[in-house]
């Protein structure tokens, strides 16, 4: 079995753990080590019995474990990239864990790191960038490009050859229709739909979606 830490300590944390669980149940593939974080507070508990041995950077001392993120959150989620960055580590300490309940077509492809929860379709020629979260019930449509660190919240509907930037969140139950094209570091708001091409670092929410504010500046 392959050891492997979690970068990260919350709630996505346990989440990989529960995928992790799924991969092995089939056949073991996955010894998890324990979790990083860089919260102090959280150094020697454990996390449904999983230690948290210490910072992010102690990742470096386990040279033979493979890695995978469980960071970022709606209140900071384009912030994820410059934390990795900041680790260095090559891409392929990065494990991609797809949960056995999902569906990704072979002519898909998934980059380093990339976490797919259950009940999730990644269809033909969908290309998904490094360390993507996808979370439960989203559907990924025919040729969409989503870029590095973006996370897709329960239950996204994306249509065919829509693009998403880097270091986007798009909220729980929101649509993007066809060909749609989102710019780097965006907040789409749960239930949104998207009908139109949106510019980086825009906060956009309703149905139809509406610009609100900047999510950092631009």
């Amino acid at each position: 079995m392959r050891p492997l830490l979690i970068l990260g300590a919350g709630a996505t944390a346990v989440d990989i753990l529960d995928i992790v669980a799924a991969i092995n149940d089939r056949a073991p593939v996955y010894e998890c080590l324990g979790m990083l974080d860089d919260n102090p507070a959280r150094h020697g508990a454990s996390n449904h019995g999983v230690p948290i041995l210490g910072p992010l950077a102690l990742a470096a001392d386990y040279s033979d474990a493979l890695l995978v993120s469980a960071l970022g959150s709606p209140g900071n989620f384009w912030k994820r990239a410059g934390i990795l960055a900041a680790l260095d580590f090559p891409r392929d300490r990065y494990a991609t864990l797809v949960h056995p309940a999902s569906t990704v077509s072979r002519f898909a492809a998934l980059g380093s790191g990339v976490v797919a929860y259950p009940n999730c379709s990644i269809m033909a020629d969908a290309a998904l960038g490094d360390h993507v979260i996808v979370l439960s019930q989203c559907a990924i449509n025919h040729e969409c490009v989503i870029g590095d660190c973006a996370i897709l919240a329960t239950g996204v509907s994306l249509a065919g050859r829509v693009r998403v930037g880097a270091d986007c969140y798009l909220g729980t139950g929101c649509n993007v229709i066809q060909d749609a094209i989102i710019g780097d570091r965006c907040l789409i708001g749960m239930g949104s739909t998207v009908l139109r091409d949106v510019p980086e670092n825009s906060v956009m929410v309703g149905s139809p979606a509406r610009f609100l504010r900047h999510t950092v500046a631009p």
